[in-house]
């Protein structure tokens, strides 16, 4: 006799179940499916999986068991009861045996199941003690629960998929009922001043951030919006750090959620500090473009005055200089020759109005170039005899200051696009600053180099040179390297700057090599192209002469006074 732990009944077995005082397993099992009506219609039931065993050997499993394992009754008498069961659950399995025989309360185990082909399935086992014939043995039955266990393996997966995107999330994440928190993750008590949400939880939110004195309304009103309506969209409010008292601007998004039994306000919060930052940045910079924009108007519209002035200069200049022409025609046939007194004032006044439309010329020049006006004229030419000609021009003035010019190619023709009468510009320009720099005694020399895509003109001195620290300013607008009041050279600071500019806007680049008491040299590089247009630069004779006479008068109109 013994009590059914499951139905609380008796059942009576009948019938010898022992041969020669060992126990019969077969009979066991015949005496368990043949007699026991009550017990057959427990066994056979379709969704429980049954077990008779004793200790690790079981003797008797319904149909529903060699169904679900893949075992017969006669294989499964011959191996471990527990091998039926995954390894991992087999301690369990052995601790619901061990409270069984010691008449502990009996329980419920989900342990997982192993069938003959390996597969794994999740069983829910319960098991008492069973006598048979006053033999005691354990009742187990098996409920199978895969499909639940599923459920909850994956909404388990879900809810630490949830954890973890709230933890690891960009934003701040935190819930709190009646102002206590509840639930932070990593951002939100780092953004507060604090190392792990362990530190503020089931702490007053307010005790760890004070609503700005601004927003102090705006925030109750959030609050009070959410009860009402469940979630509200984002707003920008102002809150004070008092572990620093850190002034941290936050955009929030509110709702009401579920949360352990109840129901609590859920803040998203992100730090828009520094979006706001950068949004004064960019007003900041819109202010500056606008200044700047109104400033290039303002230098814009001081270039035109520039050159407009230039012009009112220039003007007056020439009726002086025509005056003096005029004065040299009378001077031919009233004055004697040998006036030396007239023709040295006379001298010097020509000079000076040289000197005024060369500053002049450069003034307009330069301010043209600044406002996009100026233009070159390209065409092509032989630049080699081009620069040999105004290199060679100057020779008169040159040897007067007791100075050597020498002028070298490499190639004897090459022809390309420029234009002529600013390389003719930049040459004299170049000449004129070498025969200032270099002293009696010295040499100068104009050197050209095809380089096949592009040529080098350089000009080089043996003068005094240009100071290290002086020589990225060369070429700056109104730069002189002798600033002092009592310069020894003459010059206003234009010429190399437009020098520069017209080398540029000829495709091309100049550098300098210079080296106190050594000298200088300008190197030109200029690209060889053609725009098939052939110069008409060369005028006849008489004409060509004196308009390179008066350019090299202009040009080195500053240089005479130092050796006159």
């Amino acid at each position: 006799m013994y009590k059914d732990f499951i139905f609380g009944g008796e059942i009576t077995m009948v019938g010898e179940i022992f041969n020669d005082g060992e126990l019969d397993i077969y009979k066991i099992a015949k005496e368990v499916t043949e007699n026991s009506v009550k017990f057959k219609s427990v066994t056979e039931l379709d969704s429980v999986i049954t077990f008779i065993y004793d200790d690790d050997k079981c003797i008797y499993m319904n149909s529903v068991a060699e169904k679900y394992t893949g075992y017969s009754n006669e294989e499964i008498i011959n191996m471990k009861f527990s091998h039926l069961f995954h390894k991992d659950c087999r301690k369990d399995l052995f601790n619901m045996h061990s409270n069984v025989k010691k008449k502990k309360k009996k329980g419920a185990n989900d342990i997982k199941l192993i069938s003959k082909n390996g597969e794994e399935k999740w069983v829910q086992f319960i098991n008492g003690k069973i006598n048979i014939s006053g033999k005691e043995f354990i009742l187990g039955l098996a409920f199978d629960i895969t499909k639940r266990k599923k459920v909850e393996e994956e909404l388990e997966e879900s809810k630490n998929r949830y954890r973890r995107l709230l933890k690891f999330m960009p934003d701040g994440v935190v819930v709190h009922k009646n102002g206590i928190i509840k639930y932070c993750n990593d951002y939100y008590a780092n953004l507060i001043g604090y190392k792990s949400p362990h530190d503020i939880l089931e702490k007053n939110i307010y005790s760890l951030v004070g609503v700005h004195e601004k927003y102090v309304s705006i925030n109750q009103q959030r609050l009070d919006r959410v009860k009402r309506e469940g979630v509200i969209p984002s707003t920008e409010e102002k809150f004070v750090r008092k572990v620093d008292n850190k002034i941290i601007e936050l955009e929030i998004t509110c709702t009401l959620v579920p949360f352990e039994d109840d129901i609590s306000v859920m803040e998203i919060v992100r730090d828009i500090s520094e979006k706001n930052r950068i949004e004064e940045l960019k007003e900041k910079v819109k202010k500056k473009t606008i200044q700047l924009k109104e400033r290039k108007e303002y230098d814009r519209i001081r270039n035109e005055f520039f050159a407009n002035i230039s012009h009112e200069l220039k003007t007056p200049v020439n009726v002086i200089f025509s005056a003096l022409q005029v004065m040299e025609l009378y001077k031919k046939d009233e004055i004697k020759s040998n006036d030396s007194k007239f023709n040295k004032y006379l001298s010097i006044m020509k000079q000076n109005c040289y000197r005024l439309i060369r500053v002049v010329n450069n003034l307009i020049d330069i301010t043209k170039i600044s406002a996009g006006f100026y233009e070159i004229h390209m065409c092509d030419c032989n630049i080699v005899n081009l620069v040999e000609d105004i290199s060679l021009s100057v020779g008169d003035y040159i040897e007067k200051h007791d100075i050597q010019l020498i002028f070298d190619t490499d190639v004897e023709e090459k022809i390309m696009a420029c234009d002529p009468d600013k390389i003719e510009r930049i040459i004299l320009n170049l000449l004129s600053n070498a025969i200032k720099f270099t002293e009696p005694g010295g040499s100068i020399y104009v050197n050209m180099y095809d380089r096949g895509d592009y040529i080098n003109i350089v000009v080089k001195d043996t003068g005094i040179g240009i100071p290290k620290e002086k020589q990225k300013e060369v070429f700056s607008r109104f730069t002189q390297v002798d600033k002092s009041l009592s310069r020894n050279r003459e010059g206003s600071g234009i010429g190399l700057s437009l020098v520069e500019s017209l080398v540029r806007m000829h495709g091309g680049i100049i550098s300098l090599k210079s080296e106190e008491n050594k000298g200088t040299e300008f190197t030109i590089k200029l690209p060889v192209k053609l725009v098939g247009e052939n110069c008409s630069c060369y005028q006849e004779d008489s004409i060509k002469k004196y308009n390179n006479i008066e350019r090299i008068n202009i040009e080195f109109s500053d240089i005479y006074n130092n050796h006159n």
